[in-house]
């Protein structure tokens, strides 16, 4: 190493303006040598030059007066320059040839390949070539880019999310190389992540200025050419804002291989985080195909607009590429916000279509994610056939692009080799154990492959579609080879009672007689997925009867289970289906479904069994409070078993009729209705409304300084009265007596103000006595409103309106539209104001009220009709200057449109309707462009009109005479 030194710039040829503003004594060449591009040294770095490029740099160097330096003089070299320390090092791990300078100055510096990315200098030394004098300039050596693939375009904010970034094949061809990954532009949470994995990677640092995640990746990691990247709760990473998140992976080799600032390879991708949605969903992956989605799986995160996954109950949904399945539940089978879908269900390629809904209380949000499946798309002619029988089968194969697919064999899958025998063209049947049809041997036309085959066993067996390397799976084909449907099935119950555990015995037939003795199998599917079904066992083999039993049967949803019977070898098979019924339950006390909020009461429920209405013993009974979207209880419920409300019950209890006494409270920090659940046996069976006390005055206004009695009444949420509680009235205590009623002597003083009436403890039990001024409590006669506007048809976009109300004591508040009407009280108000209007009818609303609280209500129609302004073409011009010659004249009027019409104003009452070519006299214009004096011819002879012709299209005159 040698430190930087400064020299006193000479004289030159070229003036080349560089670091610390030297002035390198150096002039460049300008041809290119036996092909390898020539890059002069400059003051800004050559960005066309990247590693693997050879470059031939030459200069001549000269002193101050134009001479020549030589090499007896001087020597160049090529450096790398520390910026930190000033440190000049030579470059040993480049191949790079110098040739003088020469006796005339020239100098050139041939580097056949750059082997690595790096900022080199062009430097002056000494003859010797030992001390290093000054740069001469620089050339920069880009890396070699590449595009990197990432296995999922999007991720979510607040998830411990995971993805793949693939590197293309070949990219790197040293052997020795280190990798790093910078995620850059979007804001992430790193919590206690130094040291720890990041999937593949291992956390380096984070800087929250530059929003800069640093990753390091071993060598090791990338021989499958992909790096994990998994933001799990282990690193504990994870993004913490939306917006589009940028991708940088930087390989560096060989002996630079932990210098990052200058690469050798570099690629980018973008990446976008999501997030902002109630519900927001993002697959780990966008890509996968047939052949690997058998051990393939793909994780779905979910996350709320807070980035958590909150949500009461998730269910899943999915369809395309042969999966079609219905909502399932997943709530229990997510973990860390990420649900794990095994992808061995595609059968077929195409688009698989993941769908997430997720409730919050009353609330439910639906979002789906896509992901491409690469395969063909195959119609066989059947799906199934029965065992022992011959069957044609026909396969249609196409790509993706809907293309006849005419190079394919169909396989028998491995595990169903034994399944199936195929009648070859010599008429005998062989056992299928690989290829049915081949395009290597058979002529395939349309996509069509053709077979007939016969299933020997019952059960569900699978046909693949393989690329003719025989071992690419693109599509799967499920075929299912039935039994003899010769067993009948009957039961000793055919419905169960949900949520009750019940034994069933089944009897089987076969041909009419028992099946005595004999191994079965016994599966079951029931029409709601998201329900359990449960027993402690199912017989195995009948008895000398052909029954067998299912003990304690068990479903917690309503609906229909399908039982199917089969032989041990599947070869006969019956069905029989039980339904699953709710119970009936009878909600007695409160009557009308109603609680009192607040208030101690009593939940009778009766529970029976629908199937021969006899009461249900074990039927399970619980009251729990219903919650809000936000998973929130609407009411805080306390439930006891006793009517001194000492023992709290917990959960639910068991028997048939059950009396919970209760106190359900409104919990007024929610948005939603209070509700509580009556459930048994986990369904709803009934839901109860919590209202509140009702609280009435007999008087709701007073008069200021005048004592009165008032009858204050306190009735439940049922209209019963409540008695011996207690009300306050203007802050004073008052019991109730046993009809629910207190009367009150009170004189209001001092004040106007509202005296309020509430039920002790209960704040949103309340009522309002107005305080009137004297004389005024026995007011009931409402004002009077006038609007004195001789008409209210305008052709201006606002009117003044002349409101006249009166009131045989005093006006107090006037309100016209939506404006508060500042107004002096008195028995007569008059008041102009101005409404502003659209085109048409405005209804304006008009309200007036005096002391006494009395509001009378006026509705009036404001129409707005917009004049017609003058046409800007020629013929549409000042009638009165034009027309002007045919003043007194007989003339015919033309004009675009019929019912042509005078009337005294635009849109007033129509004085007379002209026809096209009407006989007139005209008198002449009246001020503006379309009122017109006019003669009209009728049978008494001639009529004079003063008013408008209007036309909002056009009008011409023309003499007749």
């Amino acid at each position: 190493m040698a430190k930087f030194k400064h020299k006193k710039p000479i004289a030159i040829l070229t003036i080349v303006a560089f670091l610390l503003s030297m002035l390198p004594a150096v002039v460049f060449a300008d041809t290119l040598a036996n092909g390898i591009a020539l890059y002069n040294l400059d003051n800004q770095p050559i960005t066309s030059v990247k590693k693997g490029d050879g470059a031939i740099i030459k200069g001549r160097l000269v002193d101050n007066n134009g001479a020549p330096i030589s090499n007896s003089s001087a020597s160049v070299k090529l450096v790398t320059y520390n910026e930190n320390d000033g440190t000049v090092s030579s470059v040993a791990y480049e191949t790079y040839a110098v040739n003088g300078p020469d006796t005339v100055g020239n100098f050139t510096i041939s580097v056949p390949k750059f082997v690595y990315s790096a900022k080199y200098y062009v430097y002056e030394y000494d003859s010797t070539g030992t001390t290093p004098q000054q740069a001469l300039g620089y050339v920069v050596v880009n890396p070699v880019t590449f595009t990197p693939t990432l296995s999922t375009n999007t991720v979510l904010k607040g998830a411990y999310q995971s993805f793949d970034i693939s590197i293309p094949a070949n990219t790197v061809t040293e052997n020795t190389y280190a990798v790093q990954v910078v995620i850059s532009g979007v804001a992430a949470y790193v919590y206690n992540a130094d040291g720890n994995s990041v999937g593949e990677a291992t956390y380096q640092s984070y800087d929250p200025i530059k929003k800069e995640l640093t990753l390091n990746v071993a060598q090791t990691q990338l021989n499958d050419g992909k790096i994990n990247i998994n933001f799990n709760d282990v690193a504990k990473i994870k993004f913490t804002e939306t917006g589009t998140a940028t991708i940088t992976v930087k390989i560096a080799v060989g002996d630079q291989s932990t210098d990052f600032t200058y690469p050798e390879y570099v690629g980018s991708a973008n990446l976008t985080v999501a997030g902002n949605d109630d519900l927001n969903i993002a697959l780990s992956k966008n890509q996968t195909n047939v052949n690997d989605s058998v051990n393939d799986n793909v994780y779905i995160f979910i996350t709320d607009k807070n980035g958590a996954t909150a949500f009461d109950a998730v269910y899943l949904s999915e369809s395309g590429a042969g999966v079609d399945q219905p909502y399932t539940e997943i709530t229990n089978n997510i973990t860390n916000g990420y649900y794990i879908y095994a992808l061995n269900k595609i059968t077929q390629g195409g688009t698989l279509t993941l769908t997430v809904k997720a409730k919050k209380g009353t609330n439910e949000y639906v979002k789906s994610a896509t992901l491409n499946v690469d395969g063909y798309v195959v119609t066989p002619s059947v799906t199934s056939a029965t065992y022992d029988t011959e069957f044609p089968i026909k396969f249609i194969v196409k790509d993706l692009n809907g293309n006849f697919v005419n190079n394919a064999q169909v396989f028998v899958d491995s595990s169903s080799t034994s399944a199936f025998v195929y009648k070859a063209s010599d008429g005998k049947y062989y056992p299928a154990t690989n290829v049915i049809v081949s395009a290597q041997n058979t002529n395939i036309n349309n996509g069509e492959y053709n077979a007939t085959l016969k299933g020997v066993f019952v059960g569900k067996y699978r046909f693949e579609i393989r690329k003719l390397d025989g071992t690419t799976v693109m599509a799967k084909v499920p075929f299912q080879v039935l039994g003899l449907n010769t067993l009948s099935i009957s039961a000793d119950k055919t419905a169960v009672v949900v949520g009750n555990a019940d034994n069933i015995t089944l009897t089987v037939l076969d041909n009419g007689n028992a099946l005595a003795n004999t191994p079965v199998n016994v599966v079951y599917n029931f029409s709601d997925t998201t329900a359990s079904v449960t027993y402690s066992s199912i017989g195995t083999s009948t008895d000398s009867l052909g029954k067998i039993t299912i003990s304690n049967l068990n479903i917690t949803k309503v609906g229909t289970l399908t039982l199917t019977v089969s032989t041990t070898d599947n070869k006969k098979v019956g069905t029989f289906t039980i339904n699953a019924v709710a119970p009936k339950v009878y909600v007695d006390v409160p009557a009308d479904n109603v609680l009192t909020d607040g208030f101690k009461e009593t939940v009778t429920v009766r529970v029976y069994d629908p199937r021969n209405n006899t009461e249900l013993n074990n039927a399970s009974i619980q009251l729990v409070p219903v919650k809000d979207s936000n998973n929130v209880d609407t009411v805080n419920l306390i439930t006891y078993s006793d009517k001194n409300y000492s023992n709290q019950i917990t959960g639910s209890v068991t028997g048939a009729t059950y009396t919970f006494y209760v106190k359900a409270s409104d919990n007024t920090t929610v948005a939603a209705a209070p509700q509580v659940q009556v459930k048994v046996n986990g369904l709803v069976a009934a839901t109860l409304d919590v209202k509140p006390h009702t609280i009435t005055v007999d008087k709701t206004s007073i008069e200021l300084n005048k004592a009165s009695f008032i009858t204050v009444t306190v009735k439940d949420a049922h209209g019963k009265p409540v008695a011996n509680q207690t009300i306050t009235f203007d802050g004073q205590s008052y019991t109730l007596g046993d009809d629910g009623t207190v009367v009150v002597y009170y004189t209001a003083q001092n004040s106007t103000a509202d005296r309020i009436v509430k039920l002790a403890g209960f704040d949103n039990v309340v009522a309002k006595v107005k305080v009137l001024p004297p004389g005024t409590a026995n007011d009931t006669t409402t004002p009077t409103i006038e609007v004195l506007n001789s008409s209210l048809t305008v052709n201006t976009p606002y009117i003044l309106l002349n409101i006249k109300a009166t009131d045989d004591n005093k006006v107090t508040n006037l309100v016209v539209g939506e404006k508060q009407i500042p107004i002096l009280a008195n028995k007569e108000v008059n008041t102009v104001v101005k409404i502003d209007l659209v085109e048409g009818e405005n209804p304006v609303v008009i309200q007036a009220s005096d002391a006494a609280g009395n509001v009378a209500t006026k509705t009036i129609t404001v129409k707005y009709e917009k004049p017609v302004t003058p046409p800007s073409n020629n013929n549409g011009g000042n009638t009165g200057d034009k027309y002007s010659k045919f003043v007194g004249q007989m003339v015919q009027l033309t004009y675009t449109k019929t019912n042509l019409r005078v009337a005294p104003q635009a849109n007033a009452k129509i004085l007379a309707v002209l026809k096209k070519g009407y006989k007139m006299r005209y008198l002449g214009r009246e001020g503006v462009w379309n009122k017109v004096r006019v003669s009209i011819w009728s049978n008494g002879g001639y009529k004079t009109y003063t008013g408008y012709i209007y036309d909002p299209y056009y009008w011409t005159l023309t003499s007749i005479q």
